[in-house]
């Protein structure tokens, strides 16, 4: 005989735990986080406790690409698609293969394949809009009506002027808004930074059943190419009937307007204040270099604006300008899938679960949700730790090295400047990743701090920086395009000349 005990039990053992789901897809709403799975279904747990709450089955047992969560029920979308973040930039996988799955309180559940239903493109992203669902594609969107059950296309319920600027616009929605984002002019200026095409920035807002045009902006922030051949007007001026797809995800809209990677800049439009203005704010340096990485995924949250590169997390603010860094390095087989931001961090869907990269205080045992913060900024390369400061003087002694002087992999370089400095460990990758004398960083990098991946050993400088042998000479190098790394912070075991001199020292790369 079965007992009510027994079936408890091993409901319990199948349900995993947060940090335990192949996660896909991310959203949270009222306290609750929705997690979409391989297998088709979407999971509630509680955002605060990780308890979980309850899973929401559908008939489609393939990969949930998107999740979206409002009063009125949970949407998301399942098909074979790819789960990679970079797959869903730009016009990609098949819309025939797609359905929608919507849960609603009055209805149940309900499975939608998007293609007999009039959805002519992949759905890339999820939104609700009062009682709709916003379907936005590469261009142009598509609504679930959850009062009628029905998918509606935009020239059947909006006013014709916006449906057919939504029909040939990049849309993004933050309820009760909707914002149309479209190229409608060539820059002609070589002298011009950023991008070529500049695009209209228009936000709407529905209320008291109509729509009203609240604000608008023009900008080269939107990053895409035309599709086929592009035929501009001698002033400029791109064809309405132009077709184009997005490159990479360069800017944010949320309840309090619009923010964007526009050249060297990060923009801030505050759509909804009054007398607002844009504003702009450098870049971290490393992100206006030549071949710098496309942003794949960006969301604004409050003053906060984070973005993904495939490799780094990057937190600024559109206040201040003040930025920060976080590195996947503690959990290198974690492969991102979906981030979520809210207003002290972000959530990150991946194969291994989801992770929180918190604001606040790191995990003893894996940092930032997986992640090693780097703050960026010039004081970033300061430090008042003396110890470090030795480090960082005798590496000025080794610029320009060569490889039988610093060795192959840079091991006698740091060998040597450790030594300088009081502590002995051998000219030996290995055996100064192993060395007692230093302790594993998980939560933050420092200027000092040895960096050990499978290319070889670099120094920490601050601000992105390292002393590396690179191009077989010893120069500044950077942690951008370190896939992983260990990271070791060594102590000083003893006084040493070099640690006894004080105050502050920066090492930048006019250094080397």
């Amino acid at each position: 005989m079965v007992t009510s005990a027994l079936v408890l039990s091993l409901l319990v053992q199948s349900q995993k735990a947060l940090k335990e789901v192949d996660a896909t897809a991310l959203d949270v709403f009222g306290g609750r986080i929705y997690v979409g799975t391989t297998t088709g279904s979407v999971i509630q747990f509680d955002a605060r406790t990780a308890a979980y709450q309850e899973q929401f089955e559908s008939t489609r047992k393939e990969t949930v690409g998107l999740v979206a969560v409002s009063s009125y029920g949970v949407a998301w979308i399942v098909g074979p698609g790819s789960t990679s973040i970079r797959s869903r930039v730009g016009e990609t996988g098949k819309v025939s293969e797609q359905a929608l799955i919507v849960r609603t309180p009055e209805n149940g559940t309900i499975t939608i394949d998007l293609r007999p239903a009039g959805v002519n493109a992949p759905v890339q992203k999820l939104a609700w809009l009062g009682p709709r669902v916003v379907l936005m594609q590469d261009f142009g969107a598509a609504f679930y009506n959850a009062r009628t059950n029905a998918v509606e296309l935009p020239q059947s319920f909006l006013p014709s002027a916006l449906a057919r600027e939504v029909i040939q616009s990049r849309v993004e929605v933050s309820d009760p808004y909707l914002l149309t984002v479209k190229p409608v002019a060539l820059r002609r200026d070589p002298r011009a930074t950023g991008l070529p095409y500049v695009s209209m920035f228009t936000a709407y807002k529905f209320e008291n059943n109509r729509w009203s045009r609240r604000a608008g902006f023009a900008s080269n922030a939107f990053d895409v190419q035309p599709i086929g051949e592009l035929n501009v007007a001698a002033d400029g001026k791109i064809p309405s009937n132009a077709q184009f797809k997005s490159i990479s995800d360069t800017f944010g809209f949320d309840a309090s307007g619009v923010a964007a990677i526009e050249g060297e800049s990060l923009l801030d439009a505050p759509l909804f204040a009054e007398n607002w203005e844009t504003s702009r704010k450098p870049l971290p340096i490393w992100l206006t270099e030549e071949g710098r990485p496309d942003p794949l995924w960006l969301q604004t949250e409050g003053d906060d604006v984070w973005w993904w590169t495939g490799n780094v997390l990057v937190k600024q603010s559109r206040s201040t300008g003040l930025a920060q860094a976080f590195l996947p390095w503690n959990e290198p087989t974690a492969i991102p899938r979906a981030f979520l931001a809210d207003a002290t961090g972000v959530w990150v869907a991946t194969n291994k679960g989801v992770r929180r990269v918190d604001l606040g205080q790191p995990e003893v045992d894996n940092g930032y949700g997986g992640f090693v913060r780097v703050p960026l900024g010039p004081a970033s390369e300061r430090t008042d730790d003396k110890f470090a400061e030795g480090i960082l003087r005798e590496l000025y002694r080794w610029r320009f090295a060569t490889p039988d002087l610093a060795g192959d992999d840079g091991s006698r370089m740091v060998s040597e400047v450790l030594k300088a400095n009081g502590v002995l460990v051998p000219a030996d990758r290995a055996a100064i990743a192993a060395s007692p004398l230093a302790i594993g960083v998980r939560d933050e990098l420092r200027p000092g701090d040895v960096l050990i991946s499978s290319k070889g050993l670099a120094v920490y400088i601050g601000n992105g920086r390292t002393v590396e042998l690179k191009d077989g000479l010893v120069k500044n190098g950077d942690i951008w395009s370190k896939p992983s790394c260990t990271v070791r912070r060594f102590q000083k075991t003893r006084p040493s000349r070099a640690n006894s001199q004080g105050g502050m020292v920066a090492f930048g790369l006019r250094n080397f």
